[in-house]
């Protein structure tokens, strides 16, 4: 982590085994034999042709999207994260679109969060909150430091 300052992950098509489910991000700073939950704060918005929703995303798991379908289009779109080597707080933001758990409507999801915990993050886990990810693919890009 100390060799790069920006991540990003590239979702195509995320869909969950269990229709309706959540898709969350934990970190870790034990290089993944952890996942740190109740640390995350932030807000996550969804947008249907309805209107938007705002959802607090400070209770447990950071919140990157309402229920997805599990039969129609699954999540697609970015992740990113800055100073997570930092021994500060790592920020967060995402922006995905995803057909809702009805299979009706197209809808996008806005996360902006922090990890409100001062250490390293070194290891990213995304999961759903119910279930597993079916399929999809899930691609990590980063930026070196200059």
């Amino acid at each position: 982590t100390s060799t790069y300052d920006v991540y990003m992950l590239e979702l195509i098509n995320v869909k969950p085994a269990t229709n309706g489910a959540l898709l969350y991000l934990l970190t870790s700073a034990n290089n993944g034999s952890t996942y740190d939950a109740g640390v995350y704060l932030g807000v996550n918005t969804i947008m249907k042709a309805a209107g938007v929703t705002p959802s607090s995303a400070g209770t447990g798991n950071m919140i990157l999207t309402d229920g997805i379908s599990s039969s129609r289009e699954g999540a697609s779109g970015f992740v990113f994260f800055t100073t997570p080597s930092a021994s500060a707080r790592a920020h967060f933001r995402s922006e995905l679109g995803y057909t809702d758990s009805a299979g009706t409507v197209e809808t996008f999801s806005f996360t902006a969060a922090y990890r409100d915990a001062a250490a390293a993050v070194n290891a990213v886990r995304l999961l759903m909150s119910t279930g597993n990810i079916a399929s999809g693919t899930i691609n990590l890009y980063a930026r070196k430091k200059t």
